[in-house]
């Protein structure tokens, strides 16, 4: 990882941390109204104090998760207000915990080309993708005539489901972070896996995983 990187991450890590600090005694002060709130038999009060509580550290907690990835990529940029459905994979629950959704998009003269990233977290799909990674025979139930799939390696380290139909320019990873993590990357109307390929490379996905380890 280049220095500067390295340094942008600490910075955007310790102005989140710095934020929760901030709101620790708010937050504190809310679930101790909550459980005034369920001594009293005030069920939906407290519900609404703890679900409170529960959205602020969801956005301190995807402030942190941002700085894992990178803003642009050779030409792919990040569209913050971008207007997208969020990737879909196989197997995934509808109540599936998406901590974190990001859409990368390179214009052309010719075409658009995107490039879709999810982190799912705790989800029951994510299970099925490790005995996939685990057993590759089981792989035989998945294959199709138009979509190429295979059990490969991301960053020379974690283990992922790669589909891929060349005829579509449609590639798609299904990265194996840890037991309760997936990282579900998707390329749309790419000449080649190599974009991917740099992408993946550019995400500090031990960074990822030794924070949600956590």
């Amino acid at each position: 990882m280049k220095r500067t990187t390295f340094f942008v991450i600490c910075i955007l890590v310790l102005n989140s941390l710095i934020c929760a600090q901030d709101n620790i005694e708010t937050n504190m002060f809310k679930l101790d109204l909550a459980k005034n709130a369920l001594k009293a038999k005030k069920y939906s009060q407290a519900l609404l104090y703890v679900q409170e509580v529960t959205e602020e550290l969801r956005l301190v907690q995807k402030k942190m998760v941002t700085a894992f990835f990178p803003a642009q990529i050779e030409g792919f940029i990040y569209e913050e207000d971008a207007n997208y459905q969020i990737g879909t994979f196989e197997n995934q629950t509808a109540d599936s915990d998406i901590l974190f959704s990001r859409q990368y998009i390179k214009n052309t003269e010719t075409h658009t080309s995107s490039i879709d990233v999810n982190v799912v977290f705790s989800d029951p799909s994510i299970q099925e993708y490790i005995a996939l990674v685990n057993k590759p025979e089981l792989l035989q139930n998945l294959q199709d005539d138009s979509l190429q799939t295979s059990i490969i390696k991301v960053n020379e380290v974690y283990a992922a489901l790669e589909k891929i139909s060349e005829d579509e320019k449609y590639y798609e990873r299904n990265i194996v972070v840890n037991e309760n993590t997936l990282l579900n990357v998707i390329g749309h109307d790419l000449e080649s896996s190599e974009a991917l390929d740099l992408f993946c490379q550019k995400i500090n996905i031990v960074g990822l995983d030794n924070f949600l380890k956590n």
